[in-house]
């Protein structure tokens, strides 16, 4: 993911799906990395950039498993041996749900500003 200061990235262990607003279009995907700012996502379908999508992520934990919905818009797409990953950017959150998602992914991933 691009390097954004304000909210530092985490590898986290999740999944989910997208909705791809203009088509209907329902993509399901593994999680890579996330920050406050978006995630990084695997796919087996490539995206064009831009795109509007809804976003329905499942991160797994030992004793309970957090769900996150939210707008976003998609970003850089690059192939892999196996399907392709791509940005996307949270769009529409509100300062306090992009808190609290900074704040769990500090927690679950020992990050602390330098």
């Amino acid at each position: 993911m691009t390097d954004n200061k304000k909210y530092p990235s985490c590898n986290v262990i999740g999944n989910g799906k997208l909705e791809i607003l203009s088509s209907g279009k329902t993509i399901p995907f593994k999680l890579l990395s996330m920050s406050a700012a978006g995630v990084l996502v695997h796919m087996e379908e490539d995206l064009d950039t831009s795109l509007q999508v809804l976003i329905h992520i499942v991160l797994k934990s030992g004793f309970f498993d957090v769900r996150i919905n939210a707008e976003g818009v998609t970003g850089i797409s690059s192939k892999l041996d196996s399907g392709f990953q791509c940005e996307i950017a949270f769009t529409n959150l509100s300062e306090d749900d992009q808190n609290e998602i900074n704040e769990l992914m500090i927690s679950s991933c020992d990050l602390s500003y330098v």
